[in-house]
């Protein structure tokens, strides 16, 4: 058995192999996290009186083995009625075990001999009521939280040269001295605290940073010959159009760097320029951003949405009068007769739930919001583009002309992607390998939401190759399309594909909580 500090797994070994394994698929009900927020509401401390209060209680409170909010609420129910805290922190134990053999375990069988191991092992009041449950004795061994890391160096050793240098710094290191200060950089937004370590005969360390600034090895690794595609992507995004308006009094317009511009900024771009327009890109996604999208949201949504609304308020803060946020319902099918091309509801109701967090009245802003259905027949679809040329003032012949350039702009954006991808896997020798990043654009290409992913696996020394590079319109047959709805499912899924039948590369996929049309996928 094993319970972490997040997930649990059942191990079945015979004849020292593994025979079976399972894991938790859902949360972390049943988990060392959920052990520590509960003594935490209860102000009992984990280390020391979790388990003496859990095993000097005879009569556990009964709290099933459910989710932690059914739980958290019994636990509520139960300290109503008087029940004291060995009651509970008994009854927190006894669930945790009923959770971990219901919905881990299952009907697999159990053996004789049981061996607990992760952090949650030494937790006494849960070996006590796996003792109590089962019937069996458990065996913890004397590292139970760091049997990975001891089976992960074990793998390496066996790899490993033994003649050869490593990085090991020595069974003394706990006992070397060494000094630890802490500072803000303020370089940037981010505003990221940095920790210096410094320890005799050793380089001083930094960490906390979101860049290489005061990581020198960093810095070096990043200078690799390993090619960034990511910037790469994001000078091909922003400069598929090189247009200027030269009327230095022209009106302005914002763009939120947020959502489908991740893939659709070159054709707004064009189109806006070309109708007269200087458009304005708000910030790159900063802590800044963030924090104020999540302040302005009034549903629940998944994280991109909520920083949409931090970029809404940037645009704001910059001084911008006009933002265009047009509601895309559907995108331009792979192959001409597919049906459903159709965009996430969020993506597609931006515009109304930002109403809803803003009163741009108020702020003295103006919202052009044009419904377009790029899956349409082009006697509608060109409706919807001289309708949305009212909402900008603009003749029927300017929108037509700015149309077709937008569509050049949009086509030379997609064409670079995929001419640089056919470079890289042209270019990619038989025994090297490389990572799709597979997902929505706005999670795979937005460093602020994708957590820097693709500079992460440069420092690794790992190729990271934007999903967009992979030729994915020709594996996204009449099939796939009839049964996948969404647009972006029929590219992930077809990324996919690819991947799978090229021994070369390997796919990570991001996606979000609380992610509707990939739920669909995942």
């Amino acid at each position: 058995f094993e319970i972490g500090g997040q997930d649990s797994k059942y191990i079945a070994i015979e004849n020292s192999v593994v025979v079976d394994f399972e894991m938790n698929k859902v949360c972390a009900a049943g988990t060392g996290s959920f052990i520590e927020e509960q003594a935490e509401r209860l102000g009992i401390n984990i280390k020391k009186e979790f388990s003496e209060l859990a095993l000097d209680c005879e009569a556990p409170a009964a709290m099933g083995e459910r989710c932690t909010v059914f739980i958290e609420s019994d636990m509520v129910h139960h300290q109503q009625k008087g029940v004291d805290k060995k009651g509970l922190v008994s009854g927190l134990s006894y669930s945790i075990v009923y959770n971990y053999l219901n919905r881990v375990v299952g009907n697999r069988r159990i053996g004789n001999n049981i061996f607990f191991q992760g952090g949650t092992a030494a937790n006494l009041g849960v070996v006590g009521a796996f003792e109590k449950i089962t019937g069996k004795k458990i065996t913890v061994p004397d590292n139970h939280d760091v049997t990975g890391a001891i089976g992960s160096a074990i793998l390496a050793m066996r790899e490993k040269d033994p003649l050869s240098p490593t990085k090991f710094k020595g069974f003394d290191l706990s006992k070397r001295k060494y000094s630890i200060q802490s500072f803000e950089c303020t370089d940037c937004s981010n505003i990221c605290e940095i920790r210096k370590v410094v320890m005799e005969g050793e380089d001083p360390l930094h960490y906390g940073g979101r860049c290489e600034k005061y990581d020198v090895k960093l810095a070096e690794a990043r200078a690799s010959d390993i090619p960034d595609l990511y910037t790469e992507r994001d000078k091909m995004l922003f400069s598929s159009y090189t247009g200027k308006v030269k009327d230095k009094n022209a009106p302005k317009i914002g763009i939120p760097r947020a959502l489908l511009n991740f893939e659709m900024y070159p054709f707004w771009k064009a189109l806006l320029t070309e109708l007269g327009y200087r458009v304005v890109l708000s910030s790159p996604t900063s802590k800044d951003i963030i924090s104020d999208g999540m302040e302005l949201i009034v549903t629940e949504t998944c994280f991109p949405v909520k920083v949409a609304h931090g970029h809404i308020q940037d645009l704001i803060e910059k001084g911008v009068k006009d933002i265009f946020l047009p509601s895309v319902v559907n995108m331009a099918p792979s192959k001409e007769g597919q049906t459903f091309t159709v965009l996430c509801p969020y993506v597609q109701t931006l515009p109304y739930m930002a109403a809803s967090a803003f009163d741009f009245k108020e702020l003295g802003v103006n919202v052009i919001t044009p419904i377009i259905h790029f899956n349409s027949p082009a006697a509608s679809l060109k409706k919807e583009y001289q309708a949305m040329g009212k909402l900008l003032g603009r003749s029927r012949g300017q929108v037509e002309k700015a149309i077709k350039v937008a569509h050049e702009a949009q086509n030379k954006f997609k064409n670079s992607m995929l001419e640089r991808g056919k470079e890289i896997l042209d270019g990619l020798g038989a025994d090297e390998t490389a990572l799709v990043i597979i997902g929505r654009s706005y999670n795979t290409a937005d460093s602020g939401i994708n957590l820097e992913l693709p500079k992460k696996l440069k420092d690794l020394k790992t190729l990271a190759i934007p999903y967009e590079m992979i030729p994915t319109d020709d594996l996204v047959d009449d099939e796939l399309a009839e049964q996948m709805y969404w647009k972006s499912g029929q590219r992930i899924l077809a990324t996919g594909h690819f991947v799978r039948n090229d021994p070369r590369l390997f796919g990570v996929y991001i996606t979000n909580f609380g992610c509707g049309p990939d739920s669909f996928i995942t």
